[in-house]
């Protein structure tokens, strides 16, 4: 409490000094041919953004600077052992850079903070979003349509939806509903950039920002004939939720059943999921933890079956054909207080929905051990209500476009 009750004594200072010194600067600085690649989360190398960025450093000759910023020191220390152009947020010698750059590309809302919003104020800007999912995301939420008004002045103020010059989406649908949720000036219909991995015959080079070692354990295990299946749990706010999780899924119940039928089970939290909603997985034999802030899409490519719940990860992972079993063992609870969903979730979902832990424990059995896949047909169709484009040359299109822009 005491936290919000100082930011909330400081804003107007912020604001002062934003829209009064910050802003101002952007527009009076002229801009070089720079591109900024901004993550959502100030501590990772995932996602869209990171295919995007080692496409164009590696694979085209595009006529400007690029660099990929961070306020993480080990994200930094990653980055300058591989030798990739980088910005360390705040310093000076950064943010002389950012007032300078032309285009800066983002995965989330996220990266206004800090005064980055102002002071990038000028630049041209793209969103590439981190996923094509479900759930109601920015002016999609319902409880910012219902302070419509105050939302839309408030964002003009404060900048927490910003205006893109370029919004990315991954299918016509997308743009029927998710557009709604940016405020935009042109949209692009294109695949998801981190996809173009599940097309790559040499993913040497995206073999950054991961988990190396549950990585290399993971390959090590199937080229042994084992299964492997990856947890993907969205994340939750409400601490009792993942209370409810530990009481639905015995963690040691769960080992027992993966080393009776051969399977390894790897659990990826959210970014966002504190320690304290974690399992301690140590001295399981058959289960382990894989780095939260790590990039996950290598490890897809090694999966056998994704478990989740509301993520949107699962839209990607199908694009493999390979099957998802769905764990929303706290539909009602999370609908009621956490968020709501653009689609009708049964529907919209090409697996088994399991509630308590005998259904997963069931399903899980059926399709890896028993072969039995019910729902090929289902994510054919799923695939087709998410993207337009799947060939693997999502990064190349946006690279094309970039360079006319």
């Amino acid at each position: 409490m005491k936290k919000y009750l100082v930011q909330l004594f400081l804003l107007p200072f912020r604001l002062l000094i934003g829209w009064m010194i910050l802003v101002p600067l952007s527009y009076i600085i002229p801009k070089k041919n720079r591109i900024v690649f901004i993550t959502r989360f100030s501590n990772n190398f995932d996602g869209n953004l990171k295919y995007l960025f080692l496409y164009m450093l590696n694979e085209t000759d595009i006529d400007y600077e690029i660099f990929f910023l961070t306020e993480s020191k080990k994200i930094k220390k990653e980055l300058s052992s591989n030798k990739l152009p980088f910005l360390f947020y705040p310093g000076l010698s950064t943010i002389i850079k950012l007032y300078r750059t032309k285009i800066i590309i983002v995965d989330g809302n996220e990266w206004i903070r800090k005064f980055k919003y102002y002071i990038l104020f000028a630049a041209k800007k793209i969103q590439l979003w981190h996923g094509s999912g479900i759930k109601h995301v920015g002016l999609q939420n319902p409880d910012v349509k219902k302070r419509k008004y105050i939302i839309t002045l408030a964002s003009k103020i404060i900048g927490h939806h910003p205006l893109y010059d370029l919004l990315i989406l991954s299918s016509t649908m997308q743009k029927e509903l998710r557009a709604q949720a940016f405020k935009y000036k042109d949209i692009m219909i294109n695949g998801q950039p981190r996809n173009d991995i599940f097309f790559k015959n040499n993913i040497e080079q995206y073999l950054i920002g991961i988990d190396k070692y549950v990585l290399n354990k993971c390959i090590t295990l199937k080229q042994r004939g084992l299964k492997i299946v990856v947890y993907c749990p969205t994340h939750r706010d409400d601490y009792h939720i993942f209370m409810q999780l530990k009481d639905t899924l015995d963690i040691q119940q769960l080992n027992d059943f993966a080393a009776k039928y051969n399977i390894f089970v790897v659990f990826k939290y959210h970014q966002k999921t504190p320690v304290e909603h974690q399992y301690d997985i140590q001295g399981l034999s058959n289960i382990i933890e894989y780095g939260k802030d790590s990039d996950v899409y290598p490890l897809l490519l090694y999966s056998d079956l994704l478990i989740t719940d509301y993520s949107s990860i699962y839209t990607d992972f199908i694009i493999q054909n390979k099957p998802v079993v769905f764990f929303p063992f706290d539909y009602d609870a999370y609908l009621k207080n956490e968020r709501t969903l653009q689609f009708d979730y049964k529907t919209i979902t090409p697996g088994p929905k399991c509630y308590t832990y005998q259904e997963l424990e069931k399903e899980l059995k059926k399709i890896l051990v028993d072969n039995i896949d019910e729902y090929e047909g289902d994510r054919k169709k799923i695939i087709s209500i998410f993207f337009d484009i799947i060939d693997g040359n999502s990064c190349n299109r946006i690279a094309e476009y970039l360079c006319k822009f």
